[in-house]
């Protein structure tokens, strides 16, 4: 709010309104929605629970939970397309993309795409256990100069609050179908909100 500019001017309305709104959807719900699919999906693979419940409370790696959070991103991006807007004309594939041109990089196509991944359609958090993603084929939070600069510090987060819940609860295995997708005006996130069952409160340790 205090913030100036180079000549030394306060920011106008409309430049506070557009970086609360930037703060809102870029910082909160965008991870808030990431957690609820994991949640969701977590619960629908009784045997991926367990070994994240088992990781968490051991304390001895994080290697499943962040593959499961790569893996999560990739099959449930919460946004899905990102819009560039050509500022000289460059060659892609077959075409010539003219200056002013506006592309639309699809996360979701390029996440599905078996030419990137092998058995796309899986929710298979173990493909990234021991690897890094392909910053190319894995784009949640866009990629190049542009990339999401607030993508580490999601990440950590992300990985704190699901540490802290396979600690802290019992979540509830589920036989449910998967919730649809529904579309929020800018994010994709569950269509009942990422519903799951605790069974009990349980200590750090499991007990």
């Amino acid at each position: 709010m205090a913030a100036r500019n180079a000549d030394g001017l306060p920011l106008s309305r409309d430049e506070l309104v557009d970086n609360l709104l930037a703060l809102v959807i870029a910082g909160y719900e965008t991870t808030a929605g990431t957690l609820a699919w994991t949640l969701e999906r977590i619960t629908r693979h009784p045997d991926l629970l367990r070994r994240l419940q088992v990781e968490a409370r051991s304390g001895d790696s994080d290697d499943l939970r962040a593959a499961t959070l790569a893996e999560v991103q990739r099959t449930r991006p919460i946004v899905q397309q990102t819009l560039r807007r050509a500022m000289a004309p460059f060659p892609l594939g077959d075409y010539l993309i003219d200056e002013g041109q506006t592309i639309v990089v699809d996360a979701r196509s390029i996440h599905d795409d078996a030419a990137n991944h092998e058995r796309p359609g899986d929710f298979d958090p173990d493909r990234y256990v021991g690897s890094r993603v392909d910053p190319s084929t894995w784009i949640p939070f866009g990629g190049g100069l542009r990339r999401c600069i607030g993508a580490s510090f999601a990440q950590a987060e992300m990985d704190i609050v699901l540490r802290e819940v396979l600690r802290g609860v019992d979540l509830a295995p589920t036989t449910a179908r998967r919730e649809p997708t529904r579309f929020r005006g800018v994010t994709y996130s569950p269509g009942r909100g990422g519903e799951i069952e605790v069974i009990r409160h349980s200590s750090p340790d499991g007990g």
